[in-house]
């Protein structure tokens, strides 16, 4: 009877305790959210319905984060050269190697040549005729050169906030801050633009700006408001994510912010309003709100 209970005991035991080591080893007595997500299944059916709705914010972002590259960008123009230019004249003209001066190689924007002193006397009717004879080498100064006006002509049809509140030359700095507007307010939402996050449409309101300085407000509210939007569709998307699928699963979603920089460039190029390019932008994005009814809540927050 000894013998036999020591036999059982003997071949029972060893099989016990590896029954326990693999439960173990599959996250059994590990209670946290990876051992949790061992045991569960690491990338299944929910993790992926969430993990892909989660990969449109992050293209969303990229929108939002350099669309002021497009709407505050500098547009190629030159001076208009009242003694020759025309409501129908172009930015290329064959009179312009006598008139605009060059600047590498291309017309300079900012200034032009000056006309003669006989030129300065005469009345104004070569302002109503382009093709009168004064549009001739020989009534400009090549070596003497001055500011343009308030008059320009534009190589292409893009329309910024430059062409809109007429942001040339002298206070062309004004475009180079919206950039570091942009950036600060980033800075700035990191901390604080959870609490407003579900709170503003900020995008929307800029494209209706009136003038400049509402328009950089505006820009600024948007990124304090929306800095956040990137780190919490990751950690939302990630959290969920077995060990063993996480890295490949981060890798792929920052993929997506790359393929929005690059779709953001196509919808540019398409829109070159920058008030319809930010309402194309910033009215699909609406459709966000609805995650807050399809997406679960962070599990570890």
């Amino acid at each position: 009877m000894t013998t036999e209970r020591e036999a059982t005991s003997h071949n029972t035991t060893p099989a016990t305790v590896d029954a326990k080591d693999v439960d173990r080893a599959k996250g059994g007595d590990d209670c946290t959210l990876d051992g949790i997500l061992v045991r569960i299944g690491q990338f299944g059916r929910f993790q992926l319905f969430n993990y892909v709705l989660l990969c449109i914010p992050m293209i969303f972002n990229a929108f939002f984060s350099i669309s002021y590259v497009f709407t505050a960008s500098t547009v190629v123009h030159r001076c208009n050269v009242t003694q020759c230019d025309s409501p129908t004249s172009g930015y290329n003209e064959p009179w312009l190697n006598f008139t605009i001066p060059m600047k590498g190689s291309s017309y300079d924007q900012c200034t032009r040549y000056v006309t003669n002193d006989n030129l300065q006397r005469i009345s104004g009717n070569y302002y109503t005729d382009p093709s009168s004879e004064f549009c001739t080498a020989a009534n400009f100064n090549r070596s003497v050169t001055e500011k343009c006006g308030n008059d320009f002509k534009f190589r292409d049809n893009e329309y910024t906030i430059s062409t809109e509140f007429s942001i040339f030359c002298s206070s062309i700095w004004m475009l180079t801050m919206v950039g570091t507007v942009n950036n600060v307010g980033q800075f700035v939402g990191i901390p604080v633009g959870g609490y407003f996050a579900d709170r503003a449409i900020m995008g929307i309101l800029r494209s209706i700006s009136t003038n400049y300085y509402m328009f950089i407000v505006f820009e600024f509210i948007d990124m304090a408001v929306g800095s956040t939007l990137f780190p919490t569709a990751f950690l939302l998307a990630i959290e969920l994510v077995g060990p063993k699928r996480r890295v490949a699963a981060a890798t792929i979603i920052t993929i997506f912010y790359s393929l929005g920089e690059a779709f953001l460039g196509v919808l540019a190029q398409q829109f070159q309003n920058w008030r319809y390019l930010l309402r194309v932008l910033y009215t699909p994005a609406l459709l966000q709100i609805l995650f807050l009814f399809i997406l679960p809540e962070s599990v570890r927050w």
